[in-house]
């Protein structure tokens, strides 16, 4: 649900096709879990332990964090090579963007600090 409300949050961007989704996919999730948690165990009691409550959402939003740590960089740049026009790798999965789309109009990438 998030990744979707992400992606109508970006339709009036210069961000298009994959870049958009990409975008959504990728946004800030996860630290909301923990105080949602936290808010609905001071509302109601569930029938599971708190302990193991916190202990699944906490593994969840690790797991989230690892995954996404992984995967953003070869897809950023994957998004860099597309923007770039250089080999479409995923134009027999479908992946050419959307109709008039032009290439090259800005650049994502993926960093490990802040810029120069």
């Amino acid at each position: 649900m998030r990744p979707l409300a992400g992606w109508a949050g970006l339709l009036g961007s210069r961000l298009r096709g994959w870049e958009r989704r990409v975008v959504a996919g990728y946004g800030i999730r996860g630290i909301g879990s923990l105080y949602y948690l936290a808010y609905a165990l001071g509302q109601q009691d569930f029938f599971v332990p708190q302990r193991e409550l916190w202990a699944v959402v906490t593994f969840t939003v690790l797991v989230s964090v690892v995954l996404h740590g992984v995967t953003a960089g070869p897809v950023v740049a994957r998004l860099d090579r597309w923007r770039a026009g250089g080999p479409e790798e995923g134009a027999e999965s479908g992946e050419s963007g959307e109709p008039g789309e032009k290439r090259g109009a800005g650049t994502l990438r993926a960093t490990s600090g802040p810029p120069a």
